[in-house]
């Protein structure tokens, strides 16, 4: 589907190498990629045009951008905020739901994973840092009870290891 189409005037160039400049920088939807473009003061039309080039060539699939964001951020991040931020930066409803069958389902042991790679060797929390886990998971996007049923089982792991 490679576009041998050169876009026509000199400003619709300089939004394609705005967008190519952009995207190299870092992966964009292509909600993000037509805001940067219209921020930088370029017309709908060099915009469309930009962005029907640089799709042309698949440097802009939001389908592979939506994968290529959970593969990185799952462990990280909770599927609900994953799926929030998705969202925001525009991508189509379907490619999250896709994307996110990467992610797995049940985060409890996610969750584990990532308290011992903060907190270290399972131990009881004293009730400062059993605040501060919490936040700590609530900022990723867990759920409450789950947050509270995983910080039960990493006390409880401590118990297991005596």
């Amino acid at each position: 589907m490679k576009s041998d189409k050169k876009p026509e005037t000199k400003s619709s160039r300089e939004a394609v190498n705005k967008a190519m400049k952009l995207l190299l920088y870092r992966p964009r939807s292509e909600m993000e990629l037509r805001e940067k473009l219209t921020a930088a003061g370029f017309t709908g039309a060099e915009t469309a045009d930009a962005i029907e080039y640089v799709s042309s060539f698949g440097y802009l699939n939001d389908q592979r951008f939506a994968e290529n964001y959970v593969i990185s951020y799952r462990g990280k991040k909770s599927r609900m905020i994953m799926k929030r931020e998705l969202r925001a930066k525009g991508v189509d409803e379907i490619f999250i739901e896709e994307a996110l069958e990467l992610a797995p389902e049940d985060e409890k042991e996610i969750m584990i994973e990532l308290l011992i790679r903060k907190y270290g060797v399972p131990h009881r929390l004293d009730e400062r840092e059993y605040r501060r886990s919490s936040g700590f998971l609530a900022r990723r996007g867990y759920a409450a009870g789950d947050i509270a049923r995983v910080i039960r089982r990493y006390q409880d792991m401590a118990d297991e290891e005596m």
